[in-house]
């Protein structure tokens, strides 16, 4: 065993981790099940937010239709968002109680189903119901809840014992490839006819059900769900299956074997906002999020729209999501060095408005080369904080608690963040639908707002590692300790 100590969100947590690597000489079912659960579940939520993407990049297709007014589209925009948050917390919660993959197969077939609803009623057949517009949102918006808490939870359940600011971050930038693929399959299908755009829709929901289908087929909730092989008498004098137990127990407790299967016990919704931080992080999350999806549905209406932007603008649309990308990794590295998240979110904040205030300056401006740079800095800031938030911050709070008072949490925390970003997205739809040309000062006032909220947590960081800092000092030059 290996004793790991790190620091959580200003408290430090002592994690044993078992080092099955050395005394599991000739069996690497963990390890393959652990890389398929990452990679898999990192392609199921590409898809998923290419099933979004996708659609704020029709959009402005849609919108060749009279019927469709921005304020029409914002409406339906608010819709599915409130409807997504709803469902994120109802998800989150039940993800400790249920089997992960009931939850997942479920609500993505739905979201898929909802999709393609709204691609043929409106698309094909143009009924211009307004009541069915929303409720096929609905469906979608309720459907893709589930696929984030399910995701995090599973890839926290095979990464228990590692740096999650790091395996985050790269779990992470699969929104925004997905982002990158949803554009490119939009306009890859409109490029040449833009009354096609259904058939982009359709297209995403085809592979968002062929990558569900390949997370419940190919991958397990949890090592505890690897059941021991037979081995030789050699093998077993090794230790191969005792130590695929020491992993499977310790990467269980996140969900698999615990909460609806029995172990730890499940936190109520209630209890789960009163845990340390979680609201300052709920709440640095929905400002975050409004940002995102404000960015997601809204950018490409207002650079063809509001800067008259001409030609080809995926390339400018892709780099947003590429500084998301970069941001995802390069701020989950730096927290895993310095041991701090908070401090790492609250400097990402920052960096973010002021990249999105220069975007508002050059407004005049039709430089792509411009627009590039400054919105590929504008989605480092981003970027970071959105993918620490939801990702490493939740875990880490869901294992602090389960290794601190046995309480299974991850699965609610991760809804609760996800929630309250998806209630900032849908809140902001609204906003920007009315005010698309000051898009960019809501997105930087958002960000302020929410480094604003993780300032006196950062503060409380910095003042711990400064303490232990001295303490080190102290230690080194304590005259006793070189004796020793």
């Amino acid at each position: 065993m290996q004793d790991r100590t790190e620091a959580i969100d200003g408290e430090t947590v002592n994690h044993s981790v078992p080092l099955i690597a050395k005394t599991r000489p000739k069996d690497n079912r963990f390890v393959i099940h652990q890389y398929s659960a990452f990679f898999l579940t990192a392609i199921l939520y590409a898809i998923s937010h290419a099933s979004r993407t996708v659609y704020g990049y029709v959009k402005h297709d849609i919108k060749s239709d009279p019927y469709f007014s921005d304020s029409h589209l914002g409406i339906i925009d608010f819709t599915f968002m409130s409807a997504y948050a709803i469902g994120q917390y109802v998800n989150g919660y039940l993800g400790d109680r249920i089997n992960i993959k009931i939850s997942l197969g479920v609500g993505l077939v739905c979201a898929a189903l909802g999709l393609s609803l709204f691609g043929y009623l409106e698309g094909i057949k143009a009924t211009h119901i307004f009541a069915v517009d929303l409720l096929v949102f609905v469906i979608n918006g309720l459907g893709q809840s589930t696929g984030y808490p399910g995701c995090v939870c599973i890839v926290s359940n095979w990464f228990a014992n590692s740096k999650t600011g790091l395996v985050f971050g790269l779990w992470g930038t699969s929104l925004n490839i997905g982002n990158i693929l949803g554009q490119q399959i939009g306009r890859i299908v409109t490029q040449n006819d833009p009354s096609r755009w259904p058939y982009a829709l359709y297209i995403t929901a085809g592979l968002l059900v062929v990558s569900l289908a390949a997370v419940i087929l190919f991958t397990k909730n949890s090592p505890k769900d690897l059941a021991p092989r037979r081995i030789s008498s050699a093998e077993n004098e090794a230790g191969v299956n005792a130590a695929l137990e020491a992993h499977a127990s310790y990467g269980a407790a996140a969900h698999g074997g615990h909460g609806a299967h029995g172990g730890a016990q499940s936190i109520g919704f209630l209890d789960a906002w009163k845990i340390k931080h979680v609201p300052s992080y709920g709440f640095a999350f929905f400002c975050i999020k409004g940002v995102v999806y404000g960015v997601l549905f809204w950018l490409p209406t207002y650079l063809q729209d509001e800067v008259h932007m001409l030609g080809d603008i995926s390339i400018i649309l892709a780099s947003i999501e590429l500084g998301q990308l970069a941001g995802s990794i390069v701020f989950g590295y730096i927290s895993d060095r310095i041991k701090s998240k908070s401090i790492t979110i609250a400097f990402g904040f920052f960096f973010a408005v002021i990249f999105l205030l220069c975007t508002y300056l050059v407004r005049s401006i039709q430089a792509k080369s411009v627009y590039f740079t400054l919105l590929f800095l504008a989605g480092m800031g981003i970027g970071g904080p959105a993918s620490l938030i939801g990702g490493a911050v939740s875990s880490d709070l869901g294992q602090r608690l389960l290794e601190t008072s046995g309480v299974n949490a991850i699965s609610t925390i991760t809804g609760i963040m996800e929630g309250c970003g998806a209630a900032g997205a849908a809140l902001t739809q609204l906003w920007v639908a009315q005010f698309q040309s000051i898009v960019f000062p809501t997105f930087a006032v958002l960000c302020m707002a929410g480094g604003l909220l993780m300032l006196p947590i950062a503060v409380e960081e910095y003042r711990r590692l400064m303490r232990q800092a001295r303490a080190s000092w102290a230690a080194n030059e304590d005259p006793a300790t070189h004796n020793e």
